[in-house]
């Protein structure tokens, strides 16, 4: 019989909690792409592809998932220490889901998929320093500069063949980057919206000629309906087939109810014209300046893109909360009212460290990383820092947190090497510096604009004090 020792030993091994999979780093510079075919759902593309991770020299089984490869070649090999990394020239047909619910302003993702079994690590976007060619084009798109990314998890119904795993259902991680896609609207409108305005505009000026003229006005109602459908059929060569009505073809459709009105009014005039010709010519009237009218709203109702989902507010950061009102801090030596626990409790900033060391999101809707997009790694050497604030958040007396806001802070994080500051929209604001200092995607504090303004030289020690006087405005759960 074993000893308690050893027993108790055993006990512990078999119930250890398994330990959590290593991090494995992937990342893809883009060169190019070409042949884009939207119908067939595929595209061509020229990149590079690296991984980086920790532990034996072995490279992880990443797969290309969604790509048939016409070459993978490898070009650099590294390790630092327990850290390795392998660079790939990878070029070939890429497969992609390609929507069209909203064509002709439908966005379109381009997509690179890689996988990885669990069992060998958890894919994390590399997105500090993924990026594009700077002379990257898509013939006829408008695209984003930047990539995004997600993580997906998938669990098959099947071992997959598995020696090691059989009889468990295989699980896979997947890291998608996406670099999204638009067409220019300005020449979209001229080759399809100015042609089909043409073709409505002839079957509305055939109200505008002689009731008594049946055959010209319905010859110009026919010709404007053969011509709207030979067009229709020219503009769904260019898309898939698909099951559903795209925006265009609901446009189409109301084309055609618009030129069947227009003959229905010419026939329904004509016969009218006789017994009652005053309510014959009210009726073109009608149809002259009334169908005009309503092709406008249409155009406007069927092509304005709809949101594919609804984004809620993020919800607020959790207030802290308190038996009473007022909250009274005593202590036997006053100190500096910028300091110390005053600061904490009436003003907050854009992320908080928390004991794990991890950078926490208050005020901002994420906490900068490398692998969430918001820091960039410039070829320069330098870093791009994105920080967006949470919507809907007010300053103490309920005036609005937005950019101007960060903007009028800058000076206070009093960094030399930033360089370049931009304002992206009224929460977003993007700091630029010539360096890369892990330090900088923490933002500890944050004032009201007009309190930088007021402290003036002071800097951060007066703006603070002036943020804690009787009355001032704060962002903090409690006041002072």
């Amino acid at each position: 019989m074993p000893s308690p020792t050893l027993a108790v030993l055993a006990y512990a091994l078999l119930t250890a909690a398994p330990a959590p999979p290593r991090n494995v780093y992937v990342g893809v510079y883009l060169h190019d792409v070409t042949d884009f075919d939207l119908k067939g759902g595929h595209f061509k593309a020229d990149l590079r592809a690296w991984v980086k991770w920790s532990g034996a020299a072995t490279p992880p089984p990443i797969e290309f998932e969604n790509g048939e490869l016409s070459l993978k070649e490898e070009l650099a090999r590294e390790s630092d220490g327990s850290w390795h990394s392998v660079m790939w020239r990878v070029q070939g047909t890429f497969r992609g889901d390609f929507p069209v619910h909203h064509f002709p302003f439908d966005l379109q993702a381009l997509s690179i998929r890689f996988s990885l079994p669990r069992s060998a690590g958890q894919l994390v976007p590399d997105l500090g320093a993924s990026s594009l060619s700077p002379t990257f084009s898509i013939t006829g798109w408008l695209f984003e500069q930047t990539f995004h990314a997600r993580t997906e998890a998938r669990q098959f119904g099947s071992d997959l063949g598995s020696v090691a795993h059989e009889g468990e259902q295989a699980q896979v991680g997947s890291a998608v980057f996406s670099l999204t896609m638009s067409r220019p609207l300005r020449p979209y409108l001229l080759k399809f919206l100015l042609p089909l305005a043409m073709i409505l505009g002839m079957a509305v000026l055939a109200l505008m000629l002689p009731i008594t003229s049946l055959g010209e006005r319905t010859g110009m109602g026919v010709t404007a309906l053969l011509s709207c459908i030979a067009f229709h059929f020219t503009q769904s060569d260019t898309l898939p087939n698909v099951s559903y009505l795209v925006a265009a073809d609901k446009l189409f459709l109301s084309a055609y109810v618009l030129i069947a009105a227009s003959l229905s009014f010419t026939v329904l005039g004509f016969n009218l014209k006789e017994r009652w010709p005053h309510w014959a010519r009210r009726l073109d009237r009608l149809g002259a300046f009334g169908l005009p009218f309503v092709a406008i709203v249409a155009v406007r109702v069927l092509l304005t893109p709809s949101p594919s989902a609804v984004t809620s507010p993020a919800p607020p950061p959790p207030q802290l909360a308190s038996a009473r009102d007022v909250l009274r801090v005593g202590t036997l030596q006053p100190v500096a009212k910028s300091r110390g626990v005053f600061s904490g409790l009436t003003r907050r900033g854009l992320t908080i460290r928390a004991d794990t060391g991890e950078l926490v999101p208050v005020l901002a809707e994420q906490a900068p990383t490398m692998t969430n997009g918001l820091v960039q790694l410039l070829p320069d050497g330098g870093m791009r820092v994105r920080w967006t604030l949470r919507p809907g958040l007010r300053w103490s007396d309920g005036s609005p947190l937005t950019a101007d806001d960060l903007l009028a802070n800058v000076p206070l994080l009093q960094d030399a090497e930033l360089k370049k500051v931009t304002r992206v929209d009224a929460l977003t604001v993007d700091l630029e510096y010539s360096t890369r200092d892990v330090a900088r995607l923490h933002w500890p504090s944050l004032h009201p604009a007009a309190r930088v303004r007021e402290a003036g030289d002071g800097g951060t020690e007066r703006a603070s004090d002036l943020a804690l006087v009787a009355g001032a405005v704060a962002n903090g759960p409690f006041r002072l």
